[in-house]
């Protein structure tokens, strides 16, 4: 009895492990979390000069996303739709840095677009 259930659990990982694509399947998604990871984790820590200096460069890896052509095992609706979610949180971003906003605020978008790319991972099951 205890082997069955350890081999149903360990094929029930193999099969999640195999199901989850690398990220560097999709190039622009890769590019885009070099930006996102290089600016989120450092205003977690109330550091916000890496965003304010790189938030033009989030919003272009974040139009090349939304705009260039998805890989097909990836291309779905809500994939997509996702990925406009996230150039138009991008654009508040950016829009805020450039307007001298405040870091509140800039935190609470960025917060926004982070989520949001980690939404476009589950629905594209990518693993970072």
């Amino acid at each position: 009895m205890n082997r069955s259930i350890l081999l149903f659990v360990s094929l029930f990982v193999i099969t999640i492990c195999k199901a989850q694509a690398p990220i560097s399947k999709w190039p622009d998604l890769k590019n885009f979390h070099e930006v996102i990871s290089k600016t989120f984790h450092p205003s977690q820590e109330g550091h916000m000069e890496p965003i304010k200096q790189n938030s033009a460069l989030l919003y272009e890896k974040s139009k090349l996303l939304a705009t260039n052509k998805i890989p097909a095992e990836f291309d779905k609706p809500e994939v997509k739709k996702a990925t406009k979610d996230l150039l138009a949180t991008c654009k508040k971003v950016n829009d805020l840095v450039k307007s001298k906003g405040a870091d509140a605020d800039i935190k609470k978008e960025l917060v926004a677009a982070h989520d949001q790319f980690h939404k476009i991972l589950e629905l594209a099951k990518i693993e970072e």
